[in-house]
């Protein structure tokens, strides 16, 4: 080794001094001197030994590379001045990180207030160029090196009002806080907040940990920071925790194991949990019923049946929980099997045994039930609890009234409250929400003022939930102002609204057209101390496309990835569907392609759009590839497709309609409201509004509901008939074949009975169904 690395040595020497820009004379004693800056070779001369013998080879060798490649140029120019360009430009040529850290450490000798600001902006250049990790190094060897007194002054107080990159922040508190300089790192935390940024968990939890040094948290601390962490699905971290907190000489207690066993069945990790219930017992910390009750999910949710039978067997035999929890746990298991009708029956044999039974098996039975959609069966496992003297927990009632606003039955979720009410059983506000919720969704606004009016009259006072709700619930009915007059009322009753709260009526203006106003409140919302999230994006964003502000669109994208926000797939469909309706299908297409590069796969949305925007484009053949693509990637097309594609062969060419349609039929097209407004439309455009009253005549005595969209065309088809306008004799081979697809439509409804509204989730964003519609009308 040492053989080939004086060989290493001569040839380098040979290269740099056989030059005409040749370095200036080394340190016999120090061979990589001569790459040091004239200004800083003789300062500072205990830096030599700032990098180790390994660290030391490594560089030796990356140098060579350099030479080799003919970058040697750039160790010139950098000998000559501390240059911070010349010197990223080095790092970046070095490739690995570890021997451009070296390099760094190496050539840091020169502690002056200039070089210090030298060095502020290699990290801003680094950061720029994705090399954040290496930024952070330089940064904290910088802020390691000058102490924290200079620290302070030259790398934050002089830049704080000028840094508003998330990343060069989150540098700096990273750097703050592994060099142990707490009040600057919540200096900067700080400045993140401000500026909309949020740190990641991993950042939180390092400066957790740096101020609680030399304080004592109490198992409290520690069990709200894992859950904080197990909640955002970083068990990682929360584990992380979870062994630290011991090392600090805090235990963890039932709750605590609880809190982390939880988030590794939520992650899967059954493994894991059953690891760490074993550790638990091996501590000699006693599981509780929750405890059983995680595991046993865990195990029948996401693990192997026989492996939760052989838990619920093992605490029957170690008698670790009171018969009463054991038969819970057995019930709850077979509810998260699946196993639904088995768990009914071995409730009912319990009881005729005499063997006891708390509120919480009744609880699983119900909740699964609900799940299911099979809510008489929920009733009959309710009214078996209450025959047996068994009072209706909070939970009970709130699962069965989510169970029946699911479904839609909205009037007897309404009389159930008040039933309940009568009896004394215990409503929770959460109860009075859930069914809030469901007259919202209907689009009742009276039923729901008229619910919230009784939430009054009974004395439970609306909570910052339930007034979240009704704002919501007002700004998706296109009621922005009375959701904003709620808002107003929520504030002035001391309760804080949140982001929930901020983004329904942010979405509510939006939607209404009040651009303006939507961005205030998003100022307003900062100014209260709550960041914009990525939903608060999202429909700002949405706001501008409907608008056809792209460019405020995309400044809105780009200030989305500042605050350290990674867009979705509702991000790009979002853009995508804006150019689509400006006929931009190239800024389309481009977008299209960061999606696929960002790690977001298009889905059906993604697809429905690009088709609809090249069918309005009128570049069918596009649209088609567009379709072929999409069945390629493994996509199976929706109903938006079908009718998107359905809508374009009405005015397509003969020939390609025809064919195109025989795919359609062929991959099971199942036509919905949408495709029989579509095709009504084009009849009566065809000059047949004869044959398009006798097809609304025939889906009538199916029946078949229609909506407001049909009635419209229905009426221009009488008006046609009466006044004998637009009507053709003549019978077209297109007509025809319109007439056929009418038929196809008409004949599918009529077998399978399918009756289905055409419907629009203001959540999404691509209204496909209702530009159709409004198409088929107007045009």
């Amino acid at each position: 080794m040492s053989a080939a690395l004086g060989i290493l040595h001569r040839n380098l020497k040979f290269a740099y001094f056989s030059s005409s820009n040749s370095f200036h004379v080394a340190s016999k004693l120090d061979f990589l001197g001569q790459f040091l800056p004239f200004n800083s070779s003789c300062t500072n001369a205990l830096n030599s030994t700032v990098i180790n013998s390994n660290e030391r080879l490594k560089l030796t060798v990356g140098i060579s590379k350099m030479v080799k490649h003919g970058k040697g140029y750039l160790l010139w120019g950098f000998s000559s001045n501390f240059c911070p360009f010349s010197l990223v430009r080095i790092l970046k040529a070095l490739g690995n990180h570890q021997v451009a850290f070296a390099f760094f450490k190496y050539v840091f000798r020169d502690h002056s207030d200039g070089v210090v600001r030298h060095c502020y902006v290699v990290v801003h250049l680094l950061v720029s160029e994705e090399y954040r990790l290496l930024a952070q190094d330089v940064l904290t060897w910088v802020i390691q090196e000058i102490g924290e007194e200079r620290s302070y002054k030259l790398v934050w107080r002089e830049n704080r009002k000028n840094t508003l990159d998330f990343f060069i922040l989150d540098a700096l508190m990273r750097s703050f806080t592994d060099v142990g300089m707490a009040s600057c790192a919540l200096e900067v935390l700080d400045r993140m907040r401000e500026v909309g940024g949020r740190p990641s968990g991993s950042a939180i939890c390092v400066l957790v940990k740096l101020l609680l040094s030399g304080c004592h948290p109490s198992s409290a601390t520690f069990s709200t920071v894992i859950n904080a962490f197990c909640k955002e699905g970083n068990i990682g971290e929360a584990r992380k925790i979870f062994d630290w907190m011991q090392e600090m000489g805090v235990f963890p207690n039932t709750r605590l194991f609880n809190a982390l066993m939880d988030g590794y069945v939520k992650a899967r990790e059954i493994g894991l949990a059953s690891m760490l219930y074993e550790e638990m017992r091996r501590k000699g910390v006693g599981p509780d019923g929750v405890t059983f009750n995680i595991l046993a999910a865990g195990h029948y949710k996401y693990g192997k049946e026989e492996d939760g039978d052989n838990l619920l067997r093992n605490l029957s035999v170690l008698g670790l929980v009171p018969d009463c929890s054991l038969s819970d746990v057995t019930i709850g298991g077979l509810c998260w099997a699946g196993r639904l009708d088995e768990a009914l029956e071995l409730l009912k044999n319990m009881l005729e045994k005499g063997i006891p039974l708390s509120v919480i098996a009744f609880n699983s039975l119900i909740v699964a039930y609900g799940k299911e959609g099979l809510e008489d069966k929920a009733f009959e496992v309710y009214n078996i609890m209450v025959k047996f003297g068994l009072t209706p927990s909070a939970s009970t009632c709130t699962s069965l009234l989510l169970g029946l606003s699911r479904n839609g039955r909205i009037q007897d979720a309404n009389s159930l409250i008040y039933q309940m009410i009568e009896k004394g059983y215990p409503i929770s506000k959460a109860a009075f929400t859930v069914v809030l919720d469901g007259y919202f969704k209907k689009g009742d606004m009276i039923g729901a003022q008229g619910l919230w009016t009784g939430m009054e009259m009974v004395g439970m006072a609306p909570d910052a939930v339930a007034y979240s709700a009704f704002i919501n619930g007002l700004s998706k009915g296109g009621f922005v102002e009375e959701a904003y007059d709620m808002f107003l009322k929520m504030t002035g009753k001391g309760l804080v609204p949140n982001n929930f709260a901020y983004n329904s009526l942010i979405s509510g203006f939006c939607n209404s057209g009040k651009l303006d106003e939507a961005l205030k409140l998003e100022i307003e919302m900062r100014e209260r101390g709550l960041h914009p999230d990525l939903v608060t994006f999202n429909i700002i964003i949405k706001g501008f496309c409907k608008q056809g502000r792209m460019k405020s669109a995309m400044a809105t994208y780009i200030e989305m990835h500042k605050h350290g926000f990674t867009p979705d797939i509702v991000t790009y469909n979002t853009l995508i569907s804006g150019y689509c309706k400006q006929f931009d299908m190239l800024n389309a297409e481009n977008l299209a392609n960061t999606l696929q590069s960002s790690g977001w796969g298009p889905d059906v949305t993604t697809y429905n759009i690009q088709i609809h925007g090249y069918c309005r484009s009128q570049r069918m053949n596009r649209a088609i590839m567009m379709f072929d693509e999409l069945i390629s990637a493994g996509i199976v097309p929706d109903t938006v497709t079908y009718n998107t594609l359905i809508n374009a062969v009405c005015h397509d060419i003969l020939d390609r309609a025809m064919i195109l349609t025989g795919r359609l039929l062929k991959m099971a097209f199942l036509p919905d409201l949408v495709t029989t407004n579509l095709l009504l439309s084009n009849l009566r455009k065809q000059g047949l509004p004869q044959r398009t009253a006798m097809w609304a005549q025939k889906l009538r005595e199916i029946p078949f509901e229609f909506d407001e969209i049909t009635y419209k065309i229905l009426d221009k088809a009488y008006h046609d008939l009466e006044e004998d306008v637009g009507c053709t004799k003549e019978i077209t081979g297109k007509s025809l074949f319109l007439d056929f697809l009418m038929y196809m439509t008409y004949d599918f409804i009529h077998r399978n009975r399918i009756y289905q509204r055409a419907s629009f989730d203001p959540v999404e964003f691509t209204d496909n169904r209702s530009s159709m519609n409004m198409e088929a009308i107007n045009r």
